[in-house]
This record gives C-alpha cells, structure tokens and sequence, in this order.
C-alpha cells in the first residue's frame, strides 16, 4: 500500500488481503474479527478505501449467503434475499457503522455476474432486490 499514493491515486479498492467480505468477517453470529481490515481501512496512507462487502468473482461458494447458514452447493441452495435480511441488515449496519467515517464507498460484490449464486438469487428479479435491499440499508445507516 506503501507505494500507492506515488501514483497519486486517493482510494482503492479490491484489498484482497483485507477486503471486507462477509464470510471473513463475521463466519459466525455475532463472531466479528476486524483485525486485518481496520488495517487496511485504518491506513497510514490517506487512502480512501472501497470496501467490497460480500464477494468477488464468484471465487466462493457463500458469496451473498449468512456465512454460518450457507451451503456450499450453490446452484441448489435456496436464498431468499427479504427472508435473510435479519442477519444481512446487521451485516451491512455494523460494518457501515464501523468505518463511515473513513470512506462513504461501497461496493456489494464485484463482477457478481460471474457467481454461481444461491439458487434464490439465480432469478434476475431476486437479485435486484438483493441489490436494493443493501443500497437501502448502507443509504440509512
């Protein structure tokens, strides 16, 4: 990170050795581990971080699933987006909470088209109200 603001750039995003990711985070109920991303958050650097709050690339099998009720059979596990806003909800608010002060970025999942979703948000329609509901609950918090 050291080296970034030489570029003369102010934020960055995709931290991928801290990034925020649900399952990193909180891998269960109320089991919160903020060490490695107050790092990259909290930097000496002055840049101004893009958190990516659930997954990247479709590179996991929980991706926008609660981490400790996720399967990992993601073409048929069931997600229903209004029905696991509960834990969802408390996700987004925490971590919004915890570093609002520090950026005002946020991305929900990066290239999600690539993911092999839940088979809830398989339906286009499912995942736009994934989408809503997040940008919902970051706007309010």
């Amino acid at each position: 990170m050291q080296l970034v603001p030489q570029s003369g750039a102010k934020s960055i995003r995709q931290m991928t050795y801290a990034d925020i990711h649900w399952k990193n985070l909180e891998p269960s109920d109320n089991m919160w581990n903020f060490t490695r991303i107050d790092s990259a958050f909290n930097n000496n650097y002055l840049l101004t971080p893009i958190g990516t709050l659930y997954s990247m690339m479709g590179n996991d099998t929980i991706g926008f699933q609660t981490p400790w009720l996720a399967c990992n059979l993601p073409l048929s596990c069931y997600s229903d987006p209004a029905g696991d806003s509960t834990f969802s909800k408390d996700y987004i608010s925490t971590v919004i909470n915890r570093y609002k002060n520090v950026t005002k970025y946020w991305e929900i999942g990066n290239e999600i088209e690539q993911t092999h979703p839940p088979q809830g948000l398989l339906n286009i329609a499912k995942q736009k109200e994934f989408l809503q509901l997040n940008y919902k609950w970051i706007k309010s918090t």
